[in-house]
């Protein structure tokens, strides 16, 4: 297949294709892959905004703003009556069968995917694009999962094959030995929060965009096994629930997504049980807290937010003039010799350092409008406690940016499951016919991706404006602190409106200068 370098547009009859080099990742403890900008981004052609994107990025910013003075005008509900409404899903008799049912065959069918993928990683072809490991881990599950979570409901705690295969093995070791459970049942220690949880998103994205080689199909196959090893040696330590919730990176992620969903049990501030009522609520909703979460579960929210805005400023022309200028550069030159000599792959190292650099400021900016909010409230709430209060109103622009960065790499690579379905170890097969289907890169424009990525950067600000004015009035008991507190708000989710945009514009339209 041919292959593009990121700057370039993928023009009339040429083959969409994968990218020269995969990144290698993790999910549900496997490796799994994502493609280049190109991938991500390639279309016949790319699309002439009707209108200069500044006037656009304006736009957006405006609606931000419009819609924080609305609220102001319009919601001043007291704290103690500003409740969302929810519909109790639950079922008994033969509909709570039926759903027992259900469940069951999903996780036996999770656990028979795991050994499957598994097998076909070791033994199977190692070509990324004739093997369906890669494709269906990344595509199929990494970001068709996180759509599912935060668009309808969170179905990980349910299929994750490392915790059924941990309850089947528990089940096991009761039936010979008579103890209920197969853990030692040592606390979880406080202190450790989810940090785990965020070390490993960190490492998930630096594996995804710095290293080569480990898409291979057998190194996916090899991480699957050693993600196992680690979550089953954490369970057995602590129990299911608690190191799950802390340290798996799936179980935390898809979490996160699945409280803006308008489905979800009934308490998502508590993890989930067995048995609990489902509802039917508010999207968003189920990320207004009534306690602040801990200081590592707001890391792990922000790195959500910057691996994915990194992830998609590799993609703009500024990244590539910044690598200009560090190559270029008569003060970093013999330092970035020096490294080169000892076999320091710079390119990856200034990635290294990039991914690093934008958790930083991500932390640092978030932390300076907290202190900001904190001091126009009247310093009720400390600068620290403030951001644990608001961090997981930032949620649905997280997602809306996933969907938006992800949007036509999913419709454009998920097509490669038809044919891979078929013949997923690449032996030649053609199970069900689909051996020989072709994608067909028509089925998504530049036109398209741009503007519902506008359409979602702008619709999930306006849902963290409207949880942010919610929770501010749950948190302060008078107008003017609940008003006075969100001004910073305001102004870092309108900067971050543009700026994410602007970003995502960068690899789709061509742009017009402001006059």
């Amino acid at each position: 297949m041919a292959e593009y370098d990121n700057n370039t547009s993928v023009r009339g009859q040429q083959i969409f294709s994968y990218p020269r080099a995969v990144a290698a990742t993790a999910l549900a403890g496997a490796l799994t892959i994502k493609p280049s900008p190109v991938l991500a981004h390639a279309f016949g052609e790319r699309y002439d905004l009707p209108l200069p994107l500044g006037l656009f990025l304006a736009g957006a910013g405006t609606s931000i703003f419009l819609t924080f003075l609305l609220l102001a005008i319009m919601l001043r509900t007291r704290p103690e009556t500003a409740r969302v409404t929810s519909f109790n899903l639950s079922c008994d008799g033969l509909s709570a069968t039926l759903a027992r049912c259900l469940g069951s065959a999903l996780r036996g069918l999770s656990v028979l995917g795991l050994f499957f993928l598994t097998y076909a990683g070791l033994f199977g072809t190692q070509s990324t694009f004739k093997n369906i490991v890669p494709t269906l881990l990344w595509v199929g599950l990494w970001v068709g999962m996180a759509y599912l979570a935060a668009l309808l409901a969170n179905p990980w705690r349910l299929v994750n094959p490392y915790g059924v295969l941990y309850d089947w093995a528990e089940r096991s070791f009761a039936a010979i030995t008579g103890r209920k459970t197969l853990s030692l049942q040592m606390a979880y220690p406080r202190s450790l929060g989810t940090w785990p949880a965020a070390v490993g998103l960190l490492t998930l994205a630096w594996l995804e965009l710095v290293p080569q080689g480990a898409e291979r199909p057998a190194a996916l196959a090899v991480g699957m096994i050693l993600y196992g090893l680690y979550c089953f040696l954490g369970m057995a330590i602590f129990g299911r629930n608690p190191w799950l919730e802390h340290a798996d990176i799936f179980t935390v992620a898809f979490g996160i997504l699945g409280r803006f969903a308008p489905f979800g049990h009934r308490d998502p501030e508590r993890p989930a049980q067995a048995g609990d009522s489902w509802v039917l609520r508010v999207p968003g909703s189920g990320l207004l807290s009534t306690r602040p979460v801990s200081f590592s579960m707001m890391v792990f929210v922000l790195l959500m937010l910057s691996n994915v805005t990194f992830d998609g400023f590799l993609e703009t022309p500024l990244w590539n003039e910044m690598l200009s200028f560090v190559a270029t550069s008569s003060v970093l030159r013999p330092l970035l010799l020096e490294l080169q000599s000892l076999g320091v792959n710079l390119l990856g190292l200034i990635k290294t350092i990039g991914l690093v650099s934008f958790l930083g400021i991500f932390l640092g900016a978030y932390l300076l409008f907290a202190l900001l909010m904190s001091r126009a409230a009247g310093r009720r709430v400390g600068a620290v406690e403030m951001a644990r209060w608001f961090v997981l109103t930032l949620a649905p622009i997280a997602i809306a940016y996933h969907l938006a960065h992800y949007a036509s790499f999913f419709a454009l690579a998920g097509q490669l499951l038809i044919p891979l379905v078929s013949d997923p170890m690449g032996r030649g097969w053609d199970l069900f016919g689909t051996a020989y289907v072709h994608l067909d890169v028509g089925v998504i424009s530049a036109r398209f991706v741009w503007y519902t990525a506008l359409v979602t950067i702008v619709l999930g600000h306006v849902i963290a404006v409207i949880l942010a004015h919610v929770q501010a009035r749950r948190i302060f008991e008078d107008d003017r602190s609940v008003l006075m507190s969100q001004i910073p708000m305001l102004v870092l989710m309108v900067s971050y409106t543009m700026s994410s945009l602007w970003i995502l514009a960068q690899p789709v339209v061509k742009t017009q200068a402001l006059g």
